[in-house]
Protein backbone atom coordinates (compact mmCIF):
# COMPACT_ATOMS: atom_id res chain seq x y z
CA UNK A 1 0.00 0.00 0.00
CA UNK A 2 0.94 4.08 -0.53
CA UNK A 3 3.33 4.94 2.10
CA UNK A 4 2.72 1.91 4.20
CA UNK A 5 5.47 0.64 6.55
CA UNK A 6 6.72 -2.94 6.91
CA UNK A 7 7.84 -4.03 10.19
CA UNK A 8 9.60 -7.36 11.46
CA UNK A 9 7.98 -9.14 14.18
CA UNK A 10 10.59 -10.97 16.10
CA UNK A 11 10.10 -14.23 17.77
CA UNK A 12 9.78 -14.66 21.77
CA UNK A 13 9.18 -17.69 23.85
CA UNK A 14 7.90 -15.29 26.62
CA UNK A 15 5.53 -13.43 25.27
CA UNK A 16 2.98 -14.02 21.73
CA UNK A 17 4.93 -11.51 19.57
CA UNK A 18 1.86 -11.17 17.09
CA UNK A 19 0.10 -10.21 20.10
CA UNK A 20 1.92 -7.79 21.56
CA UNK A 21 2.11 -5.87 18.12
CA UNK A 22 -1.33 -5.76 17.99
CA UNK A 23 -1.78 -4.57 21.33
CA UNK A 24 0.51 -1.61 20.96
CA UNK A 25 -0.80 -0.78 17.90
CA UNK A 26 -4.28 -0.44 19.49
CA UNK A 27 -2.76 1.53 22.20
CA UNK A 28 -1.56 3.78 19.48
CA UNK A 29 -5.08 4.32 17.77
CA UNK A 30 -6.97 4.69 20.75
CA UNK A 31 -4.50 7.45 22.16
CA UNK A 32 -4.69 9.15 18.36
CA UNK A 33 -8.31 8.80 18.40
CA UNK A 34 -8.55 11.47 21.16
CA UNK A 35 -6.52 14.06 19.01
CA UNK A 36 -8.67 13.22 16.07
CA UNK A 37 -11.88 13.78 18.56
CA UNK A 38 -10.60 17.42 19.72
CA UNK A 39 -9.69 18.10 15.88
CA UNK A 40 -13.12 17.55 14.57
CA UNK A 41 -14.58 19.37 17.91
CA UNK A 42 -12.58 22.18 16.75
CA UNK A 43 -13.67 21.87 12.92
CA UNK A 44 -17.44 21.61 14.05
CA UNK A 45 -17.16 24.87 16.27
CA UNK A 46 -15.31 26.59 13.59
CA UNK A 47 -17.94 25.85 10.92
CA UNK A 48 -20.60 27.29 13.48
CA UNK A 49 -19.10 30.22 14.99
CA UNK A 50 -19.14 31.13 10.68
CA UNK A 51 -22.10 29.74 9.89
CA UNK A 52 -24.41 30.91 13.08
CA UNK A 53 -22.99 33.94 13.90
CA UNK A 54 -23.80 35.51 17.95
CA UNK A 55 -25.07 39.07 17.95
CA UNK A 56 -21.73 40.17 19.43
CA UNK A 57 -20.55 38.89 15.88
CA UNK A 58 -22.42 39.91 13.59
CA UNK A 59 -24.47 43.36 11.92
CA UNK A 60 -27.34 44.05 10.71
CA UNK A 61 -27.47 44.90 7.02
CA UNK A 62 -27.37 48.62 6.65
CA UNK A 63 -25.97 49.25 10.12
CA UNK A 64 -22.26 50.07 9.03
CA UNK A 65 -22.29 52.83 6.79
CA UNK A 66 -20.58 52.75 3.21
CA UNK A 67 -17.88 55.02 2.38
CA UNK A 68 -16.38 55.90 -1.47
CA UNK A 69 -12.79 55.33 0.34
CA UNK A 70 -11.69 53.44 2.94
CA UNK A 71 -8.76 52.06 4.55
CA UNK A 72 -4.94 53.54 2.84
CA UNK A 73 -5.45 52.66 -0.30
CA UNK A 74 -7.21 54.78 -2.61
CA UNK A 75 -9.39 53.74 -6.03
CA UNK A 76 -7.73 53.78 -9.24
CA UNK A 77 -4.41 54.58 -7.70
CA UNK A 78 -2.28 51.49 -9.20
CA UNK A 79 0.32 50.02 -6.33
CA UNK A 80 4.13 48.84 -7.66
CA UNK A 81 5.49 46.41 -5.09
CA UNK A 82 9.05 47.76 -6.12
CA UNK A 83 8.63 51.39 -6.55
CA UNK A 84 10.46 52.55 -3.66
CA UNK A 85 13.02 50.46 -4.11
CA UNK A 86 16.67 51.20 -4.88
Amino acid sequence: MFRSLEGVVFENEQVNSLQAAVYVIVEFLQHESRHEQIADQYEKELEDMYTHPDDRDSTEYGEVPQYAQKGSMRPGYYYYPLRNRY
